[in-house]
């Protein structure tokens, strides 16, 4: 988690710092070994050198048997502070003489007896050992066995790994420096990067770019792909503004208001001619219920069709609201959760369609009167050619009759009935247009 938070430049320095320490502790303790080594083999080989010389001055002392001369010699040694203790060996490795240096109480003790073809022994146990045989001409005298203190070979040791650690603290002071310098160059272009699209991501200007960096690497080939990428973003930042601006204008000239419902019932999308209709402005509607903007019953409807939406289209509604206007409401899924929801106030469109019913009714009414005006002339005119036939006898009846009282009163009644029936006709010829009223005044008393 710690590490997760670390900046690149950071951690670009932890690794460099981690390879150079890596690197430098191995080589250093591989150079420090072989020093160490080299440092114990020099030591051991000049002991070897002490050893050969006073072996062959010793010669002489074990040749005749001289332990006292054997003694001198060995006392020699006390011209070399860091030499302890020494004896020397007859041919059977019994002990011939010895030496032991002033104050070395701690000094290596040699052995009591060693075998008669003891070898040649070089260690550090504690003290550098040494133990050669003595030849001389080809035949084994006996043997040098000499200790030496390791005081000055550990001095020189830590001497050089003091220096060893200086130079190690120096490299890694120096590692750091560089690791940081290094790591700064590397990451500035990297965090100039970040810092361009942090400020983008907060809502900068798209048209921001990376700072261009100079050469072939792969930090440029970055910054130039970057800086590709926010161009392509800029240009499609573009569009998709102007598609905004374009359906946001299309919306609004909408005559029909279009309201946008979110999954949560709240309202995302309102146009003028919502605002129109609802006498809501869109500040006061985005982002509140829709329960909260549109007037009952159109809250149920509009409820009612984003429930129903939110699976599959919802056909066209009409609703009444209470201050008589009819809306036409559709409703349709949008494919992020929601639904979209056009209004239309079709209260004109409702009136005029019953307007229009009503003229319909009316001119079939008049219809069926002309068709009844048209069917009383025909019969008004049949009638009155029968009528003209009958008055026409009558009158000659009533002309033949004339002195004959017995029958004129019969003739009388039948022209009396032929000129009402006349009179029907002529009122049915009224009735269907096809013949003037003959209007006059008349004594309603006389004729009741």
């Amino acid at each position: 988690m710690a590490r997760s938070r670390m900046s690149i430049r950071t951690r670009l320095t932890l690794i460099i710092m981690g390879v150079t320490l890596g690197c430098l502790g191995l080589g250093f303790t591989l150079v420090a070994l072989r020093q160490v080594d080299s440092l114990r083999d020099q030591r051991l080989a000049a002991m070897s050198v002490m050893a050969e010389t006073t072996g062959d001055a010793a010669v002489s002392s074990l040749s005749f048997k001289d332990a006292a001369d054997g003694h001198d010699v060995l006392a020699r040694l006390k011209t070399f502070g860091d030499v302890e203790a020494a004896a020397l060996y007859d041919e059977k490795g019994e002990l011939f003489a010895s030496y032991k240096h002033e104050g070395a109480l701690g000094a290596a003790q040699w052995p009591a007896r060693l075998s008669a073809d003891a070898g040649v022994e070089r260690r550090i146990d504690g003290d550098a050992i040494v133990q050669l045989p003595i030849v001389y001409e080809n035949q084994r005298y006996g043997t040098i066995w000499i200790a030496s203190s390791t005081d000055a070979l550990s001095k020189e040791i830590d001497s050089f790994l003091v220096t060893l650690l200086t130079i190690g603290a120096l490299l890694v002071i120096l590692s750091g420096v560089f690791a940081t310098l290094l790591g700064r160059r590397i990451t500035r272009p990297i965090l100039s990067l970040a810092d361009v699209a942090r400020r983008i991501t907060k809502g900068s200007d798209t048209s921001l770019r990376a700072p261009v960096v100079p050469g072939p690497g792969e930090i440029a080939t970055l910054a130039s792909g970057f800086n590709a990428m926010l161009a392509k973003l800029e240009q499609r930042e573009q569009e998709v503004v102007s598609s905004r601006d374009t359906i946001r204008a299309v919306i609004d000239s909408s005559p029909v208001a279009i309201i946008g419902i979110q999954k949560d019932g709240t309202v995302g999308l309102w146009s003028a001619a919502a605002t129109a209709l609802f006498s809501t402005t869109e500040v006061d509607a985005i982002g509140k219920p829709i329960a909260a903007v549109a007037p009952d019953p159109a809250v149920m409807a509009l409820t009612r069709l984003w429930a129903r939406a939110a699976s599959e289209p919802v056909g066209s509604i009409e609703v009444e609201l209470t201050d008589g206007l009819c809306l036409a409401m559709q409703a349709a899924p949008l494919p992020g959760g929601g639904v979209v929801v056009a209004v239309a106030d079709v209260t004109e469109r409702r009136r005029a369609a019953e307007a229009l019913a009503e003229r319909a009714q009316q001119l079939q009414r008049v219809q069926k009167m002309e068709v009844v005006g048209r069917l009383a002339g025909g019969v008004a005119h049949d009638f009155n050619h029968l009528i003209t036939v009958v008055m026409a006898a009558a009158q000659m009846l009533q002309w033949r009759t004339a002195g004959r009282g017995d029958v004129r009163g019969y003739v009388d009644n039948i022209v009396d009935a032929a000129q009402r029936g006349a009179a029907l006709s002529r009122r049915l010829l009224a009735f269907s247009r096809q013949q003037a009223v003959d209007a006059k005044a008349v004594d309603t008393r006389a004729v009741l």
